[in-house]
């Protein structure tokens, strides 16, 4: 199953989600349209494939960023429990206006403490004025707790608790990770012959191994090759493909009539790649070598080319799980050589980082 990460909580969820099953955030995905929709339907549908429109993720250019208040002035104290806004984002856009806040807690942290913090942080949130969409209110609100900033930090959802509620007329759903408050405030130990905080290194050094063995393994068999092309790199299409003439036009509709769509086994040469939306655009040259004719020069959203990488997607998987076995291994042996530690010993801590929580290396995605 393929697998990305939550835009909001950081968690991994398949590609096919249509919400976060951690945290319950919407996931913005195509829809497909059947039967006697609409013309009008089709037009948005394609804009949306092509980029013109943006799909409602927060990247998308037609939300509004609503000016952030500094969150390094913003902090609150509860009888026993000190927060801080670490983060704080707005989006507003027709879809949804939402509001996120990041925050680090400290003091007597319980269930009962957190929950007081969640929900004032949550009045606060649906408080919040000077939005143009959704008559002004706040439809979506995610609020995460964190017990050190490098939990936060790390970008993959090692809060303690959190709050989400999704649409305006839904219900608030409250997540707290009891097992982790029973751990704060314990003595640290030592194991292997190992202070914590040399077993907490070597769950760092694992967690990067393990992340430059998925990028090796994705650079050298990617699933999808065709949101990977390089600069000078020629490809052939397997499908009709829209050629933009503008990467950003003024006018999108005006850019829809000037489309052209490049045929079956064209020629295309890259000379220039840009991201949009998280998604690679490419400044292509074309030609039909079969006609000995130039077909134009424009861009083509890489959302256009998925599919057309004639790959064997399982091989590609086969290949790229022995890429990570051998990477791992190589990096896991040189940690255990390093610290004197057997492999059993090593597969301990890191199954000992999980249980803890201990902070993954910041996510540099």
């Amino acid at each position: 199953m393929a697998m990305k990460k939550c835009k909001e909580c950081g968690d991994k969820l398949s590609t096919k989600a249509k919400t976060c099953p951690h945290c319950g955030a919407p996931i913005p995905r195509s829809t497909e349209v059947s039967g006697c929709a609409g013309c009008l339907i089709v037009v948005i549908a394609m804009f949306v494939i092509i980029g013109l429109i943006p799909s409602g993720s927060p990247e998308s250019p037609k939300q509004k960023p609503v000016a952030n208040q500094s969150p390094a002035t913003v902090r609150e104290a509860f009888p026993g429990l000190d927060f801080r806004l670490l983060d704080e984002e707005k989006y507003d856009a027709p879809i949804k206006t939402q509001v996120v806040y990041h925050a680090l807690v400290s003091g007597q942290l319980t269930e009962a403490s957190l929950r007081d913090v969640l929900e004032r942080l949550f009045a606060k949130a649906i408080g919040t004025t000077g939005f143009k969409y959704n008559s002004g209110r706040v439809t979506h609100v995610f609020i995460y707790l964190y017990v050190t900033e490098a939990h936060f930090k790390s970008g993959w959802g090692q809060w303690i608790a959190m709050l989400s509620r999704v649409g305006e007329d839904a219900q608030k759903d409250i997540k707290v990770k009891r097992e982790l408050i029973a751990q704060i405030g314990t003595e640290p130990e030592d194991k292997f012959g190992l202070s914590e905080d040399q077993r907490r290194e070597i769950y760092r050094l694992i967690v990067l191994a393990e992340d430059t063995a998925r990028e090796a393994a994705e650079e050298n068999y990617p699933l999808d090759p065709t949101q990977a092309l390089k600069v000078g790199q020629v490809f052939q299409l397997t499908k009709e493909t829209p050629l933009m003439p503008k990467l950003d036009p003024a006018d999108p509709v005006a850019a829809i009539g000037k489309m052209r769509r490049l045929p079956v086994d064209a020629y295309i040469k890259v000379y220039k790649i840009a991201q949009k939306n998280g998604t690679p655009w490419y400044k292509v040259k074309s030609i039909d070598r079969q006609k000995k004719k130039r077909l134009g020069t424009g861009w083509i959203n890489g959302l256009a080319l998925m599919g057309q990488g004639q790959v064997d997607v399982l091989e590609q998987m086969r290949r790229q799980g022995g890429v990570k076995e051998e990477v791992v291994g190589r990096y896991k042996g040189q940690i255990c050589h390093r610290y004197k530690i057997t492999k059993e010993q090593l597969s301990a801590i890191d199954m000992e980082g999980l249980e803890k929580n201990w902070p993954m290396p910041a996510s540099q995605e």
